[in-house]
């Protein structure tokens, strides 16, 4: 990626995070990028393949489990599930941290970020599928681990799929309330799936 492509997809990211997708004018582009239409339209040939090309970076490509947590797709047979929640945590912890340079002054980036889903939701054909290949693929990862946490009686003999289901509503659930406020601490999401935790727990 060319350090002009790179200053385009961040200043558009930054504009779509913290205004509608829909509302953002071409002059809205340039005042953020800091670059000319011109400049813009000859690496990405319209605002909405720029906004696609904005998804695809700092959306799916975020989504994807193996992205967030540095595990290959194999480690599910053998990490224990609280180095797997731990590894999660730490990863919530740095996508929180690189997000803050893209948030406006007194904007709630979690809710920018909601807002940004469903304005994908609603303007980037193929979408829907795409995250939902990703959620699903995370929630067949944690299940591995669950999987592999009752083989090796680190929980209770209990149902992997709700287990897994369990966890990954927890973070979801603890995200999406907390847009609505101040936006997510680690500390907070940290809390509630070792909560869970140490319930299920030998």
């Amino acid at each position: 990626m060319t350090k002009s492509d790179k200053k385009i997809l961040e200043g558009a990211f930054r504009l779509f995070l913290n205004a509608d997708y829909e509302g953002a004018s071409t002059s809205d582009l340039e005042a953020e990028i800091g670059l000319t239409r011109g400049a813009i339209y000859y690496s990405y040939k319209s605002k909405e393949e720029l906004f696609k090309a904005v998804i695809d970076r700092f959306v799916l490509n975020k989504q994807n489990v193996l992205q967030k947590t540095g595990f290959k797709e194999e480690a599910a047979k053998w990490i224990s599930l609280k180095e797997y929640l731990e590894v999660y945590i730490n990863g919530a912890k740095n996508t929180i941290e690189s997000m803050k340079p893209f948030v406006w002054e007194g904007n709630n980036g979690f809710g920018g970020y909601f807002s940004l889903l469903y304005q994908a939701h609603k303007n980037y054909e193929g979408f829907d599928s795409k995250i939902y290949d990703l959620f699903f693929h995370e929630y067949s990862f944690i299940k591995a681990v669950v999987k592999n946490a009752i083989k090796t009686k680190e929980i209770r003999d209990l149902d992997a799929e709700e287990v897994a289901h369990h966890l990954r509503y927890i973070f979801i659930g603890c995200t999406f309330e907390e847009s609505f406020n101040n936006g997510l601490t680690v500390e907070e999401v940290q809390k509630h799936l070792m909560f869970y935790y140490n319930i299920i727990k030998r």
